[in-house]
């Protein structure tokens, strides 16, 4: 039998989860940089989706206070969210790893939630435990989505599949589940010998501040780009781009100091010349749109987040500062910061050349 989970989805039940668990703390544990490093990657998942060769990657949240500290549980220690879309498409594939305190909490975790949403439905085993729900969505164009929860040692990664012609077979979810599990145990365990996140030039990301608290840095393939800026098409921002000799960017992810419910995230392309970088703010914006000192602020009204594009010497800046909430509008708190981080930060640029 397939069961629909409440509208609140699984998120909602981390609070029920905690309130009948021990609240013991384990020392050392999985760092971000182990989380990311056995985090699934495209070529990781791409094989077990639908159509792989059309899924491109998303930016991703590096969770780490002080982002969202009001509405995450002192026992989370930190969070790590992936996201894939398939091109032309509504389908979405959305990993959350959370690393708790301990193995006891993470276990009562995924034990309560089984409690208070039912039985799993049957699926293949995965990891220390898993769960399979399904879950549908009235208003979406993918609104067959398939949860599944699986948890290895004290980090539980919940795992959100939406499709458009109906659910995902457990065997399928299955399938992702347990490279989930296996690639992370790997990692863990200092078994996988994947690279850590590649570095980022600190030049190319917004020097340290008042405004912001840097969560994580890294570098993305240019596809990346479509997601965040909700672009109508992926295929023909990425052409533009491999025309300028661009193929992937330096990415930042912060929390506002003022207002850390919201997420701030930065993109630093870096073209041949100059002259190039002027191209590609003029054809992505236009000349006569810009300000007076050559920028590009606004706040997108499909999107609902704030943006921001400028040129300096041979560097392309897009910035984005959102909610770190799905379905929420970015708030009036990123306006200050942002327009000042767009001044500093261009003049940096504009000296490096």
């Amino acid at each position: 039998m397939i069961r629909a989970l409440k509208p609140c989805a699984l998120g909602c039940l981390l609070v029920l989860a905690l309130a009948s668990c021990a609240r013991s703390s384990t020392a050392g544990g999985p760092t971000p940089t182990s989380v990311y490093r056995g985090s699934l990657q495209l070529s990781d998942v791409a094989p077990l989706l639908d159509d792989g060769a059309h899924w491109a990657p998303g930016a991703p949240t590096f969770g780490i206070r002080p982002l969202d500290v009001a509405n995450t549980l002192p026992e989370q220690r930190l969070a790590l969210t992936l996201r894939y879309l398939h091109v032309g498409t509504a389908e979405t594939l959305t990993i959350t790893y959370l690393v708790w305190d301990s193995s006891t909490v993470a276990t009562a975790i995924v034990t309560n939630t089984q409690t208070a949403v039912g039985s799993t439905l049957t699926g293949p085993p995965a990891g220390d435990q898993v769960l399979y729900y399904t879950q549908m969505f009235s208003f979406s164009a993918a609104p067959y989505v398939a949860v599944i929860m699986v948890r290895v040692g004290q980090t539980v990664a919940t795992i959100e599949w939406a499709r458009t012609p109906g659910f995902a077979a457990t065997s399928q979810s299955g399938k992702l589940a347990g490279k989930v599990a296996s690639k992370l145990k790997d990692a863990l365990a200092g078994k996988l010998k994947a690279s850590p996140p590649p570095a980022v030039n600190p030049l190319l990301l917004p020097a340290p501040g008042p405004d912001l608290v840097l969560l994580g840095a890294t570098r993305l393939p240019i596809d990346v780009l479509a997601s965040m800026l909700d672009a109508a098409s992926p295929s023909d921002l990425k052409g533009f781009f491999s025309q300028l000799g661009v193929t992937d960017f330096a990415y930042g992810d912060y929390t506002l100091d003022a207002d850390t419910h919201m997420e701030f995230q930065t993109s630093a392309f870096t073209f041949s010349s100059p002259t190039d970088a002027t191209d590609w703010l003029n054809t992505a914006i236009g000349a006569t749109n810009l300000d007076s000192s050559g920028n590009y602020i606004t706040f997108d009204q499909t999107t609902e987040q704030y943006e921001a594009f400028f040129a300096a010497g041979s560097h392309g800046v897009i910035i984005i500062c959102k909610s770190s909430a799905q379905f929420e509008a970015a708030s009036r708190s990123c306006e200050a910061p942002l327009s000042r981080v767009v001044t500093a930060w261009k003049a940096d640029l504009t000296a490096l050349g």
